[in-house]
């Protein structure tokens, strides 16, 4: 992702880059945990927690406004 104010790049693993792409549809947290469950060796508890703190940084660095 590039934020193009600050001139930033930030790289996303894969599961980063699923969600960004999930987020970009409008696709709701419980979905992108849901998503992760299935596409990814966590368990749900550790995947609503990882998206939580997803969710947390991209809005630190103004890459995504609560609606």
């Amino acid at each position: 992702m590039l934020d193009t104010v600050g001139a930033v790049y930030y790289g996303l693993d894969r599961s980063g880059a699923l969600l960004w792409e999930l987020l970009v549809t409008g696709t709701p947290e419980s979905e992108l945990v849901a998503r992760l469950v299935r596409d990814a060796p966590v368990d749900p508890a550790q995947a609503r927690k990882d998206v939580h703190t997803f969710l947390t940084e991209l809005r630190r660095h103004g890459l995504l406004e609560p609606v």
